[in-house]
């Protein structure tokens, strides 16, 4: 398995802690590698270092992400899916809005659908390819829009869907990334959660 994997693995795990906890994410990650102090795995620090990254990222950026993951899930109340699923599309939303130019958005979904089989339930991969399909849909349009590729191209108090999102990426216009939104497809996938999770319009 790869760094960038193991790296994500244990960012989803320190993720789902906090869920519960709501501990500091610095705090979190410190209590997580606690575990490793006598036997670390092969490239322990790269590890550690990229999934402290992810965990501190997601959790600065919460706010946020959360706004476009329930814009790109519709029907769906976020606190109602399932914990997995839910950091799973945080990581991957994150990785997708602020993360390494290096890394192909491809490679970004593909890793969240892998890590939502070893991970989520049964209908977990489909679910979480969806919304982060739609998600990486809005940030490209946004960003050819714009005339700028990078992945920060999402701006300060945008509304998508009804939802105002407050400064996520600061270097695209915002009559753009507003045009661009609105030639996104509307509806999205079904999460794999229990039919009382649904809102009714």
């Amino acid at each position: 398995m790869g760094i960038r994997r193991r790296s994500r693995e244990c960012a989803l795990q320190i993720l789902y802690g906090i869920d519960w906890s709501s501990h500091d994410p610095e705090l979190a990650c410190e209590h997580f590698w606690e575990r490793f102090a006598g036997e670390r795995p092969a490239a322990y620090e790269s590890i550690r270092s990229g999934c402290d990254a992810l965990v501190v990222g997601v959790v600065r950026n919460r706010s946020k992400i959360d706004a476009l993951l329930q814009a790109a899930s519709h029907n769906w109340k976020l606190d109602r899916m399932s914990v997995v699923d839910r950091n799973i599309l945080r990581l991957g939303a994150y990785e997708l809005l602020y993360g390494s130019r290096g890394v192909p958005r491809k490679v970004v979904l593909n890793e969240a659908i892998e890590i939502a089989k070893k991970f989520g339930n049964q209908e977990s991969s489909g679910f979480v390819n969806g919304v982060l399909h739609q998600v990486s849909q809005q940030s490209t349009a946004a960003a050819k829009a714009a005339g700028n590729n990078g992945p920060n191209a999402i701006v300060d108090g945008v509304v998508v869907d009804g939802v105002v999102v407050d400064g996520v990426g600061e270097d695209a216009a915002t009559g753009a990334l507003l045009a661009a939104l609105d030639i996104v497809p509307v509806g999205g996938p079904r999460a794999p959660e229990d039919p009382a999770a649904r809102v009714e319009p």
